[in-house]
């Protein structure tokens, strides 16, 4: 992908991540969830996020202070597992026909709690293949 059209799809899931952080904050003062004064704060501390790293990070934190932003998180984890069975599932169907054995081996590895694709590929080069 080349950089510009990366950094385009980085800035698309910003604004997008930025816009859903600022409906549940509006929906949790409609709800008195959260109060004015802390949703401003809030608020002004994501504006000072610079990419989409930054602004992922702020919600991390702050879904410990305020549970209805866990729900960006769980989206967050849900579509990285999504992705991540994607690209496993692409990958086994090569490599099953050249060594199933180590198609079951990804397959077990895979199915463990918290395992993520960068640890994947570290441990089975050949799904970047």
């Amino acid at each position: 992908m080349p950089v510009l059209e990366a950094e385009t799809v980085q800035l698309a899931a910003y604004q997008k991540l930025e816009k859903k952080v600022q409906d549940l904050m509006a929906k949790g003062i409609r709800l008195k969830m959260v109060s004015l004064s802390e949703a401003i704060a809030v608020l002004f501390l994501f504006s000072q996020s610079t990419d989409i790293y930054d602004l992922e990070t702020f919600v991390e934190i702050f879904a410990e202070s305020f549970p209805f932003l866990r729900q960006l998180v769980e989206e967050k984890e849900f579509g990285s597992k999504t992705d991540m069975e994607t690209k496993v599932r692409s990958a086994l169907e090569k490599i099953v026909k050249i060594d199933p054995i180590k198609a079951s081996l990804i397959t077990q590895r895979t199915l463990q709690p918290g395992i993520t694709w960068d640890e994947l590929v570290h441990e089975f080069p050949e799904l970047e293949q």
